[in-house]
């Protein structure tokens, strides 16, 4: 693929070149119709090479733009990600904690402690003050 594009390149490049050298002695004029501006007797060369030099700098400016909306709109959508996931886990916490306190389970010291109501529904020895 790179190949062939640095190919069709070359080619086109000899084609400007052919059209330009037929074309070497020729003059033209140009009237810029908004500013009201006349240019006599300019080399036809010289008005090609300039157009297309604005013609790509042009070309390489306009998406530079489009680059930086780009990235903006990923550093947004990045943001939004990041609260939505903290959101998620919250949620997800707040069903265990919610799930625990239902069981009758609560979290001390990293051990799960029963409480006297479930105390029967586990396989679980109970307290001596029972």
């Amino acid at each position: 693929m790179r190949l062939t594009g640095i190919f069709v390149v070359l080619i086109l490049m000899v084609g400007v070149l052919v059209f330009l050298t037929a074309n070497l002695g020729q003059t033209v004029s140009i009237t810029i119709p908004f500013g009201g501006a006349v240019y006599d007797s300019l080399n036809f060369h010289t008005v090609l090479i300039y157009t297309f030099s604005i013609g790509i700098l042009l070309g390489f400016l306009f998406p530079i733009f489009l680059v930086f909306e780009f990235k903006m709109d990923k550093l947004r959508l990045e943001r939004k990600l990041k609260k939505i996931q903290e959101e998620l886990n919250n949620l997800r916490n707040v069903a265990i904690q919610e799930e625990l306190e239902v069981e009758g389970v609560t979290e001390q010291n990293g051990k799960g402690i029963i409480q006297n109501e479930t105390a029967d529904d586990f396989d679980v020895a109970k307290p001596e003050s029972y």
